[in-house]
């Protein structure tokens, strides 16, 4: 399942990808990069779910400020509980390339542990967002200030 608006996460993959083949990396060596790419990618996630969580959290004074926010980040309709499935599913994903890179002798375990623990912080503060999200009519709202 993708949401509509996710496609350039995709090509970016796909780009480094064949830039790596071109270049003649090794398979190894291209997984070794597209899984940075991908921690690299839920670290992102992970900072702007913090700061989405934290207008959510805020007065209504600011609103106003979260539906514009929330436009700026392809959420016109507001929080929808497809986008925590797809922020648990973008964790699933890293955390199986993790352990697989682990078990290939190209992961530590701190790193491995580090990895499992963003995909945790990352679907802690989504699950958090999704609970104020009910209790605030979060989607609804936003959607009809926007």
């Amino acid at each position: 399942m993708q949401r509509a608006g996710t496609c350039f996460f995709r090509c970016v993959l796909s780009t480094i990808r064949y830039l790596c083949l071109r270049m003649g990396y090794s398979r190894e060596q291209r997984k070794q990069i597209t899984f940075a790419i991908r921690v690299a990618f839920l670290q992102r996630t992970l900072y702007d779910l913090q700061r989405l969580c934290a207008l959510v959290e805020s007065p209504s004074v600011l609103e106003l400020a979260l539906a514009q926010q929330l436009v700026r980040h392809g959420l016109s309709g507001g929080w929808q509980e497809n986008d925590a499935r797809m922020v648990r599913l973008a964790t699933d994903m890293v955390g199986l390339a993790a352990v697989k890179q682990r078990k290939a002798g190209t992961l530590k375990n701190d790193t491995l542990r580090a990895v499992l623990a963003l995909s945790e912080r990352t679907n802690g503060v989504a699950r958090t967002i999704s609970e104020l999200a009910a209790e605030k009519g979060i989607a609804e709202h936003t959607a009809s200030i926007v």
